[in-house]
């Protein structure tokens, strides 16, 4: 009977809590280059932030970053995708900024096929750890400006976004 009376207690709790968060959508783009691939990238990305209280400095971080190009050079096809999922904590400063930080999961794909010659194609996957940082700015109550790097660490080399956007607080 005890366990039955303590699950809506439970249950009510995190409903208040989550209707006193403050939540943060932002979107914006992104700027990927690498050494390895010679071709820059552009793409998107989403960021969300939980922040559950006014007075508890640190709050609760989610991104998405996707990044793509494909061209034509010196008679290949060349196309790149990248993709990855980032958590994190972000710190708030003061009132109007905060620092952010996390790891996640990346996944590139790169080809590279010629236009002549029949069946010339080249192929690479790779799934690696992604790191993220930068900083949000509340310069008026419900916008914010994020900017950001991200990495995404892979086997055959290091992929670098470059993350800009601008977003609403709820």
């Amino acid at each position: 009977m005890k366990k039955f009376l303590y699950l809506p207690a439970l249950i009510c709790t995190l409903i208040l809590g989550i209707a006193n968060a403050n939540i943060t959508v932002s979107g914006g783009t992104a700027h990927g280059n690498s050494k390895k691939i010679p071709i820059n990238s552009n793409g998107f990305n989403i960021r969300h932030r939980y922040e559950n209280s006014k007075y508890f400095p640190i709050s609760w971080m989610n991104s998405f970053v996707y990044t793509k190009v494909s061209k034509f050079e010196n008679k290949f096809y060349l196309k790149s995708q990248y993709y990855s999922i980032d958590t994190g904590l972000m710190y708030r400063l003061n009132s109007w900024s905060s620092i952010y930080g996390g790891m996640g999961l990346a996944y590139s794909k790169f080809q590279s096929r010629h236009v002549v010659v029949i069946g010339n194609k080249f192929i690479f996957k790779r799934l690696g750890l992604s790191v993220i940082t930068g900083i949000q700015f509340n310069p008026v109550k419900n916008f914010v400006i994020d900017i950001g790097v991200e990495k995404g660490i892979m086997k055959s080399g290091v992929i670098t976004n470059i993350i800009a956007g601008i977003g609403y607080n709820f």
